[in-house]
């Protein structure tokens, strides 16, 4: 078997094996042997069926698959003696049908593949300074945090009765033509200022009352004449408003009032627990402290995401561009035609170049991640989403709807990819330089929004 290479391009060669009767004679020979021991055939024992007639109803089956095992072995092995890095596995030539004259015992076969080369890529950090803003908490934001921290400890938030200026929460559940409750007809809750209520009839009878009061009313009488706002009001769409029915039964399931608790000792504990805080000058700083620890840690975020973007252009990463262009079109589940192959390849090409940065830090740095470690990182991604509804979970429990997470869909890689780019993300971050740099909040502010988008 001889197996040369020809330059396509600088990142793409063309491999041809070429295999001769002499090496696969003894091969081919012995898969016939290997068979005629276990083919069955009419008028013979098993095992006693002729070489002959094996052959000729067998050989060319049996020759195409030792020709497929040895096409095989001989590229596996010339990618590991010349030590190349591909994309992708080798691509047969389209073009190049090795048993296009036949498929005898006694010829020679040539198999033609395309390979695309990984090229060399630089991961040294970014050599430029960057800035790690240090964020002052303005007035405003100070203020509207404790104006938001009093609101939400307002004692008085569900009072029993309600008065002018609250809101309630109205059960809306649509009638049929008899005044009953229709039958999987409208059921919402939506959350109403009495001031906005359009009927002033129907304003004055929900004040002054409590959880469980119940009225008969339509709609319009709610939230006015304007679908558009009907539509909001319940939910719903205003295609999904024309087939509803106005006529509704709306309950009171709960009274809710706007306030601000007193700045006063208990309040003050009820923020920060057990720390001793007595005057409303000490409360203050305190916030500012609290405000400046999260500032910071958004400093840090915005810090990390423009030294990763300028990690990943510090290098030109040359790709074998229509090596991958034919690979992602003879891979694809479902037809892709030239237009949509030329759109999307950019994008996919930029992935990859990143894809190709980290995985290449990580091998730098001899960083390598476990089965328990990607369970441990979905077990965190569980924990925060479950914690952000207020559900409570054990670990066992965690764990369990850990490994059923990641068997689904993509999400074993999406959780795997993370992880590499938070680990390639802390080891660059650690390497670049920066400098602190006083900014306001406001300034800050416009940043973090330009970043976002």
């Amino acid at each position: 078997m001889n197996i040369t290479a020809e330059k396509v391009s600088v990142l793409e060669n063309k491999v041809i094996v070429n295999i001769e009767p002499a090496d696969y004679a003894a091969k081919f020979d012995e898969a016939v042997k290997n068979y005629r021991r276990k083919v069955a055939m009419p008028g013979f024992r098993t095992g006693m069926v002729p070489v002959g007639m094996v052959k000729k109803m067998y050989g060319k089956a049996l020759l195409y698959e030792e020709l497929n095992k040895m096409v095989q072995d001989g590229i596996n092995n010339y990618l590991a003696e010349n030590k190349l890095d591909i994309f992708a596995q080798p691509m047969p030539e389209e073009e190049n049908d090795p048993f296009g004259d036949g498929l005898e015992t006694d010829k020679s076969f040539s198999f033609t593949f395309s390979i695309g080369l990984k090229p060399e890529v630089n991961t040294a950090a970014p050599a430029q300074t960057f800035n790690l803003y240090q964020v002052e908490p303005g007035k405003e934001l100070v203020e509207n945090y404790i104006k938001d921290l009093r609101t939400r400890h307002f004692e008085g938030a569900y009072p029993e009765k309600s008065e002018a200026g609250d809101m309630v929460f109205l059960r809306i559940r649509e009638l049929d033509e008899t005044g009953e409750i229709k039958a999987g007809g409208l059921v919402t809750v939506s959350l109403v200022k009495l001031a906005d209520i359009a009927d002033s009839a129907l304003q004055a009878e929900l004040t002054g009352i409590g959880r469980d009061y119940s009225t008969r009313t339509r709609l319009e009488l709610i939230f006015g004449d304007d679908n558009a706002k009907i539509a909001a009001g319940i939910k719903k769409s205003e295609e999904e408003l024309a087939l509803i029915g106005r006529e509704v039964e709306a309950s009171v399931s709960n009274v809710m009032r706007e306030g601000l608790a007193e700045m006063n000792t208990e309040f003050f504990g009820k923020v920060f627990g057990n720390e001793e805080i007595t005057t409303e000058a000490d409360f203050t700083d305190r916030i500012k402290l609290e405000l400046g620890r999260s500032l910071q840690v958004e400093a840090e975020r915005l810090l990390r995401n423009e030294v990763m973007e300028v990690f990943f252009q510090t290098d030109h990463i040359q790709l074998p561009d229509d090596f991958l262009k034919r690979w992602l079109v003879s891979n694809a589940k479902n037809p892709v035609d030239e237009a949509t192959l030329e759109q999307q390849y950019p994008e996919y090409a930029k992935q990859l170049r990143r894809d190709l940065l980290i995985d290449k830090l990580l091998e730098e740095n001899q960083v390598q991640f476990q089965g328990e470690d990607i369970i441990e990182e979905a077990k965190g991604l569980l924990y925060r989403q479950f914690s952000s509804y207020g559900i409570p979970m054990d670990d066992q429990t965690l764990e369990k709807y850990a490994l059923d997470y990641l068997k689904k869909d993509d999400n074993y890689t999406n959780v795997f990819y993370s992880m590499k780019y938070r680990k390639a993300e802390e080891l660059v971050r650690q390497n670049v330089n920066v400098t602190e740099t006083p900014i306001g909040y406001e300034e800050f502010e416009k940043l973090t929004k330009q970043n976002a988008g």
